[in-house]
C-alpha cells in the first residue's frame, strides 16, 4: 500500500494542544484525503486529514507501527 501513496516527505504543522503550540511532523504518504505521518510525541504512525495549508486537522495520537496503520481499515479519514 505504501508504494501506491508514497510522496516526497514534507513537513506538516500539528497542534496537539494550545499549551504545546504548533509543532511539525513528517508526512510520507497521501491516501485519498488523508496523510500518513509519524508522531514523535506519541511515537507512532497516524493518518489524518490535512488542510490546504499543510496543517494536520485531526491529530491521531495512536501509537501504531507502520505495518499496522497501513493494514488498518480505519485509515480512511
Amino acid at each position: 500500500m505504501l508504494d501506491k501513496c508514497r510522496v516526497e516527505p514534507w513537513q506538516a504543522v500539528i497542534r496537539r494542544s494550545e499549551m504545546a503550540g504548533d509543532e511539525r511532523v513528517w508526512v510520507v504518504a497521501v491516501r485519498e484525503q488523508a496523510v500518513l505521518y509519524f508522531d514523535d510525541v506519541e511515537w507512532g504512525w497516524n493518518f489524518s486529514s490535512v488542510s490546504d495549508e499543510g496543517r494536520i486537522l485531526s491529530p491521531g495520537g495512536r501509537q501504531c507501527e507502520l505495518e499496522g496503520v497501513l493494514d488498518s481499515e480505519s485509515t480512511a479519514v
